[in-house]
């Protein structure tokens, strides 16, 4: 249940920062209350951790092959949600998802 609900989280993530390059042409208000909707749906999550393990890359000597994922929805603000990633005993990793007037950014931030 939780590798799905991982996997389910990441392929959501993607799927709204290419819908939303897909707006380009819709109304601004209706992109705003997506972004917003989609937003408050992720920061509903807050405080709950995730579980998967990755499928890819083929290449063994990547970072992130055969080690267990972890995400952890935290610190969820009204223009910001840290979500820490964890890759095996890796800790270093954190998405940053804002949203501004201008819509949604994800940011990757890693700390060696």
């Amino acid at each position: 249940m939780q590798k799905r609900a991982a996997r389910w989280f990441s392929i959501l993530l993607v799927g709204v920062l290419v819908s939303a390059r897909a707006e380009d042409g819709a109304d601004a208000s209706a992109q705003n209350e997506s972004r917003k909707a989609f937003f408050e749906n992720v920061k509903a999550l807050c405080g709950k951790k995730f579980e998967g393990a990755t499928e890819f890359p083929p290449d063994t000597e990547h970072p992130l092959a055969g080690r267990k994922l972890i995400i952890s929805v935290e610190q969820c603000g009204e223009q910001e949600i840290r979500i820490p990633l964890q890759a095996g005993e890796d800790k270093s990793r954190t998405w940053i998802l804002t949203l501004s007037p201008k819509g949604l950014l994800l940011k990757h931030d890693h700390r060696h």
